[in-house]
């Protein structure tokens, strides 16, 4: 039996990955969804499983997030509503190509969908947050943050946009009792990586990868410690310490000889095709 909350969950990218996670979690405890992705296929699976499971109203906002009209759609709709009480930044894309081999439009697109639109969408919600005190925030970032790598310039560049981001919006807006989280998954099994041709198979270094549920399992876990900084896994945890320490020239050295293995941008995608 689902207790509903009549609150409103705002999840983007969610057709897969840690975004289909989060909407699957949120629904499971009672809050109805907006969810947004560009696979009208995928998000009508999703929202008909919800709706039929967990008893949850579904709309779904078909939206590419890296166009200005696209992006207005959805604040429109938040705007709308008076019941939001969550927003998790999740849609986002990743190229693994070097930064001029790629074309100057697709790092734009990128730049707007990480920061732009992640940007505007809390602008959007904040204000009803505020008035209630309550709410979450969840801006989906990535272990890229902490480790820039050959391939992934703007990639790494809004990740890490995003941790600062968030933790200066949570010292803005704890004091209104709003949470605010940013998750920064490492490498994580989604559909991408399983229809990539040139992908390394995600069973082996078992030790690194994590799936979708985990990740959302130590974010839920963390949002109730109110930590502002959410990094699963120990082993990812150990990575972002040693980088930490590690002399610069040396980390450039060993990210230049490992190449496309640990190539963050590439590999490390959490909502690439949502």
């Amino acid at each position: 039996m689902i207790m509903k909350t009549n609150k409103i969950a705002v999840i983007t990218g969610a057709s897969s990955g840690i975004g289909k996670a989060f909407a699957i979690h949120f629904a499971e405890t009672g809050y109805d969804l907006i969810i947004t992705g560009r696979r009208i296929e995928k998000l009508t699976t999703i929202a008909r499983q919800l709706r039929e499971q967990f008893g949850a109203s579904v709309q779904i906002i078909l939206a590419e997030l890296s166009e200005e009209k696209e992006a207005q759609k959805l604040i429109d709709i938040i705007k709308s509503h008076d019941n939001v009480f969550v927003l998790v930044n999740n849609a986002g894309f990743g190229s693994g190509i070097e930064f001029c081999d790629n074309e100057l439009s697709k790092h734009l697109q990128m730049l707007h969908t990480h920061v732009v639109a992640s940007v505007e969408l809390v602008y959007a919600v904040l204000p009803q947050m505020i008035r209630r005190k309550d709410g979450v925030i969840i801006n989906v970032s990535s272990l890229g943050a902490y480790l820039p790598a050959p391939g992934s310039s703007i990639y790494s560049a809004t990740k890490l946009f995003l941790k600062s981001f968030s933790e200066s919006l949570y010292m803005e807006v704890h004091k209104y009792g709003i949470r605010v989280q940013c998750l920064c998954p490492g490498f994580t099994r989604t559909e991408f990586h399983e229809h990539r041709e040139s992908h390394q198979p995600t069973n082996k270094n078992k030790l690194l990868w994590m799936d979708t549920e985990t990740v959302l399992e130590e974010s839920v876990k963390a949002l109730r410690k109110d930590k502002t900084i959410c990094i699963p896994g120990m082993i990812n945890k150990l990575l972002v310490g040693m980088s930490v320490i590690m002399p610069r020239k040396l980390y450039y050295w060993l990210m230049q000889k490992s190449g496309n293995t640990t190539d963050l941008g590439k590999m490390e995608l959490t909502a690439q095709i949502a």
